[in-house]
């Protein structure tokens, strides 16, 4: 009899091991509050098993019954933490409620008060010590207890009710885990028994046993599965999505669906559980640089943003979520503005071609009729040859800024890092600049498509020349590029005509330059203004630019 009773400490001493060498695996999980609830629940439990462990061992009635007291009020706060536990783990947010928690803290409480004092009011239990086969506590259970611990287990039979809720939702492999659930309530078998047959069973609770082969199943053996649930299992948010969303698991099998997706794709109807390469590989085609895949539905090509995103908890991969948005109608107008943009290119790149050999011919005939024109013929024949020759000239210029805003007047879809200093000098030697002479001002680096912002300056020094400049000063800071010339200054009152096409200011041959520049100014999102209290000559304020340090020549 004596192995009999040590065997049963032996048993609710493992519990307790169990209970406490499992917290340190319970604080690796993400989830606050489920790591919360089941710290709780283990220590609670670790505790009440050790409580009926020295329960067995020790033979002073008094002690005893004091330990069956303690042991009671542990045991009933392990509802509570299984509670909060169940809550948390389920997805709900009722451990947060302020009703219940106050109510849960006001009945548990209100038992324990019971508890107490039952030793005035004899209505909860009566208590006998019995000697054979040993010395333990023989405890008479009145209706107050049964009272209480059917409330106890309707409480904790909520929790289980929480848990396989979110089991069967889940839509992940969660039978190993159901049955690791499964053990946490059979150990109250055991206690019912042992009212039943005090002669088989000591009359002791065996619900931490429960407890301890749930917490060490769900933290040991069904580790990943535990913590991948909640995840797969809320999908309340994913149902009320729009977008078609689909969740794989590692192996790319699908493990759930929302209803915008089986309305989406048809194919997904009954493919759960399947891999998604056999159910609907379409959905894996590969995607453009944007993302995008092409997928033929209802005889036309439709287009999604294809989102993909794995589904970690910790270090731990859990599976994929494919998320798709229908971007239907803005991709064929990106297609539309994209084709009309490549007919424009060709159509600029084809009149130019024409009207520069039509002006190639026009000179060609102008300087024969100037070569065979007699010495002693009218003045008036020469004059207008040069000016037909000259105007010629002036075409050829004009061609070249309208092939300039065919060519870089249309959207920016990539911005590059231009370094500054060597953005300005590549600018500068590609301009006929004569003596005109630069100073370049600030260093960094700004976003920008390289070739408009050479040729947004490669206007200002074109500009620069044609108004009599000497010198021309680009100054980069905060933001902001400013170019300073001391050329031909512009009238305060037209400054705001200089940036406009048909309006000849200051001249008819700088006419087109300043309009240029602001369209490759606002083709970048910039602004560009003319200051018009300055007197020194023209200075361009161009505004909005996205700059930062340059710091390639650092150690």
């Amino acid at each position: 009899m004596v192995l009999a009773k040590y065997g049963f400490v032996a048993v609710f001493g493992m519990t307790a091991v169990v209970c406490f060498g499992t917290l340190w695996r319970v604080r690796r999980l993400e989830e606050p509050d489920v790591r919360r609830g089941l710290t709780g629940l283990l220590i609670t439990s670790g505790l009440w098993a050790t409580i009926e462990a020295a329960r067995v061992l020790v033979t002073t009635p008094r002690l005893k019954i004091m330990l069956y007291l303690i042991g009671l009020i542990i045991g009933l706060s392990t509802v509570g933490a299984w509670l909060y536990f169940c809550s948390a783990y389920a997805g709900h947010d009722y451990h947060h409620s302020t009703l219940f928690k106050r109510a849960a803290l006001g009945l548990y409480l209100a038992i324990v008060v019971i508890k107490l004092t039952n030793p005035l009011h004899g209505q909860y239990f009566t208590v006998q010590i019995i000697d054979t086969p040993y010395p333990y506590l023989a405890v008479q259970l009145l209706p107050l207890h049964w009272v209480v611990t059917g409330l106890a287990y309707i409480l904790s039979a909520i929790g289980f009710y929480m848990l396989y809720s979110t089991l069967h939702t889940s839509r992940y492999e969660t039978a190993s885990l159901g049955i690791v659930v499964s053990l946490a309530p059979l150990p109250v078998v055991l206690t019912i028994a042992s009212y039943v047959w005090p002669d088989i069973l000591l009359k002791l609770n065996y619900e931490p046993l429960g407890v301890a082969a749930f917490a060490a199943g769900v933290v040991y053996f069904v580790d990943e599965k535990f913590v991948a649930v909640p995840t797969f299992g809320r999908q309340q948010l994913i149902d009320n999505l729009t977008d078609p969303v689909i969740l794989l698991n590692r192996d790319g099998i699908i493990q759930y669906y929302n209803t915008a997706a089986t309305q989406t794709f048809s194919r997904l109807d009954g493919a759960q559980g399947q891999p998604v390469e056999n159910a609907a590989s379409e959905l894996l085609a590969d995607s453009d640089k944007r993302g995008i895949i092409k997928l033929p539905r209802d005889g036309s090509d439709q287009y999604y943003l294809r989102d993909e995103n794995e589904i970690t908890v910790g270090s731990t991969t859990l599976g994929r979520a494919l998320i798709y948005t229908d971007v239907t109608k803005v991709e064929r107008q990106w297609r539309e503005l994209t084709r009309q943009n490549e007919q424009l290119d060709d159509f600029a790149k084809a009149i130019n071609h024409e009207l520069r050999n039509t002006l190639a011919i026009i000179q060609g005939h102008v300087e024969l009729a100037a070569a065979a024109l007699p010495k002693n013929a009218d003045s008036t024949a020469g004059e207008a040859l040069a000016t037909a020759d000259k105007t010629a000239d002036r075409m050829t210029e004009v061609i070249g800024n309208l092939s300039l805003l065919a060519q870089y007047g249309q959207s920016i879809t990539h911005l590059s890092d231009c370094r500054f200093p060597e953005t300005v000098d590549r600018a500068w030697v590609n301009t006929a600049v004569g003596e005109l002479a630069l100073t370049t001002e600030g260093d960094g680096i700004i976003k920008a498509d390289p070739n408009r912002l050479v040729e947004l300056l490669s206007a200002v020094f074109k500009f620069a020349v044609m108004t009599n400049a000497k010198t021309v000063t680009v100054r980069l800071s905060s933001g902001q590029l400013v170019i300073i010339t001391d050329g031909e200054p512009i009238p305060a009152d037209r400054t705001s005509d200089a940036l406009k096409y048909g309006v000849a200011v200051p001249s008819a041959e700088s006419g087109m330059v300043l309009p240029n520049v602001l369209t490759l100014a606002r083709v970048h999102g910039w602004n560009v203004t003319i200051d018009d209290t300055f007197t020194g000559g023209v200075r361009l304020m161009i505004e909005g630019l996205t700059t930062e340090q340059d710091h390639s020549d650092d150690d």
